[in-house]
């Protein structure tokens, strides 16, 4: 049996985030303490929550009040 090739740690994530970012429907990438690694953008627009907020937050607390980001 031949072996596949190895791709690039780095590629591979680079092509993840991609996929998330570029998603029609909401995406997110969790990590093991759920917090946010990436998020579609769909996910931002439907569910009303400015891209600032979102990068290492944990989704429990994610959210905001009068436009200004809560943690």
């Amino acid at each position: 049996m031949e072996s596949s090739p190895q791709v690039p740690t780095a590629t591979i994530s680079t092509l993840a985030l991609a996929l998330i970012i570029s998603s029609q429907t909401p995406v997110l990438l969790l990590d093991k303490e759920i917090r946010i690694v990436a998020a579609s953008t769909t996910f931002y627009r439907d569910f009303k929550i400015a891209r600032q907020c979102g990068p290492r937050q944990k989704l429990a607390e994610l959210g905001m009040v009068n436009g200004i980001c809560q943690s």
